[in-house]
């Protein structure tokens, strides 16, 4: 977090007074969460969920840190803890996320991420094949873009189109990861929420910083474009005669 307010060019405090103050600035950094995850002028998103273990299962027993059990589906494991709920567009930029209890499905918690969303596409695994969700979210004009399981029929090939780019949370996950969000740097349970929502600050400023950097140079390249283009333009005006001609029913001036 410092790192990217460090490179923002702007004064950041030590390390050691930022981990004396971080536990009253709570409120402020899951409001800035909110805040940058507010964005909603997209029209595809990719929804998953990650798994956030606070203890070794070996210790879980013992732990007074809050969460549940629950299933890795990856590596096939019982382990403690969250799961990071997740919502984010193509450009990898999270728009909503949801810190749940292990043991709850993300079938249960799919409609609090999608909800109040109209007219977008929405791709997930198979985790979250639902009929009762997909009627519900069609009522809001939500397309809802699933894998099929061995025992479907393939999807059509418009969806396969549409759930190309799914792959894009995974590389946001990872992007956390980098970022320290599963380094169980904490001991008790505000410790662990602020570390988590420290590290989604970090990741959003850190995009959007990337992405304001790439439109300014967007920016300058297609105005220096067109400096050029007009720059050529009235050299190939000085450069070649000018022929005007005359409007329709009038004579041409005659110069003496």
């Amino acid at each position: 977090m410092l790192e990217v307010l460090a490179s923002l060019d702007k004064a950041v405090p030590a390390p050691s007074t930022f981990a004396e103050r971080k536990t009253a600035l709570v409120r402020q950094i899951i409001l800035a969460v909110k805040v940058l995850c507010s964005v909603n002028c997209v029209v595809r998103r990719h929804l998953d969920s990650k798994k956030l273990e606070v203890i070794d299962f070996a210790r879980a027993n013992r732990t007074k840190l809050a969460g549940s059990y629950g299933y890795d589906h990856i590596h096939k494991r019982i382990f403690y803890g969250f799961r990071l709920h997740a919502l984010a567009d193509d450009e990898g930029l999270l728009h909503r996320v949801l810190l749940r209890p292990a043991n709850e499905h993300d079938i249960s918690v799919a409609p609090h991420l999608l909800s109040e969303l109209d007219y977008a596409i929405i791709t997930a695994d198979k985790g979250y094949i639902s009929k009762d969700l997909k009627a519900d979210l069609d009522q809001h004009t939500v397309h809802f873009v699933t894998l099929r399981r061995a025992n479907q029929l393939p999807p059509p090939k418009a969806e396969q189109s549409l759930y190309r780019g799914h792959r894009i949370i995974e590389t946001v996950f990872s992007s956390l990861d980098r970022l320290g969000l599963s380094d169980r740097a904490y001991r008790s349970n505000l410790g662990f929420v602020l570390y988590v929502y420290i590290s989604i600050l970090a990741y959003q400023l850190k995009h959007v910083i990337a992405l304001i950097c790439l439109f300014r140079i967007g920016v300058r390249i297609v105005v220096s474009n067109v400096r050029q283009d007009f720059y050529n333009s009235i050299i190939s005006c000085a450069a070649s005669p000018v022929y005007l001609e005359p409007a329709r029913g009038l004579q041409p001036a005659q110069v003496p």
